[in-house]
């Protein structure tokens, strides 16, 4: 079964879950960039709760082209700040110098296209997580009129301005769990950070 996914920034864990056992996962390199989705932004679970981070792009959030087409400021001090808001977060926690190092060098990469990018980022979670789905780029989905419906509806779930609100996956221990309870809907680093190696038997249950 093939799944059509948006290209997030650090894929949150519910989505990630949700195609982490199919055969082909599906980015649409040619959908029209929405500002209201989680392409430029991730969820991080720090010490005051939910921390969102957000990629600047050379032509704003209102711009109206194809995903592919979006580019990131290449300035690099958002780069540095984003790693140090995930060392803050997850110093602590039990992976993370394990995965430091590579998630550096992901930061490192000479790549100006938002989509690229996070098309090597989700290559780095597929690997870590021992994901075996086949991992294709379009630029454009011919889909029949059901997958359409129920794809669509999956993808309008989860939102920048309702991620707080829509039911998540189950909870998993994290950094700051006994002062916040469980942050739900946040990305996939923070399963990967917490479990470790284990990330991959959450997902796949």
């Amino acid at each position: 079964m093939n799944y059509n996914i948006d290209n997030e920034y650090f894929i949150n864990v519910n989505s990630f879950k949700k195609s982490y056992n199919l055969t082909n996962i599906i980015l649409n390199a040619s959908e029209c960039y929405s500002k209201m989705r989680f392409w430029n932004r991730c969820v991080l679970a720090s010490a005051n709760g939910y921390l969102e981070l957000t990629i600047p792009l050379q032509n704003g959030r209102n711009q109206r082209c194809e995903l592919g087409q979006v580019k990131m400021v290449e300035d690099g001090a958002w780069r540095r700040q984003h790693l140090r808001a995930m060392e803050t977060c997850y110093a602590r926690s039990p992976f993370w110098e394990h995965y430091a190092p590579e998630l550096k060098v992901l930061f490192e990469v000479d790549e100006v296209s938002l989509f690229r990018f996070n098309t090597h980022i989700l290559e780095w979670l597929m690997k870590k997580t021992k994901c075996n789905a086949k991992l294709a780029v379009t630029e454009g989905l011919d889909r029949n009129a059901t997958e359409k419906a129920e794809l669509g509806a999956e993808s309008e779930k989860l939102r920048p301005n309702n991620y707080k609100l829509v039911e998540g996956t189950k909870p998993y221990i994290q950094v700051f769990s006994e002062k916040n309870g469980f942050l739900k809907n946040v990305s996939t680093l923070d399963l990967l950070m917490n479990l470790g190696p284990q990330a991959a038997n959450y997902l796949a249950g």
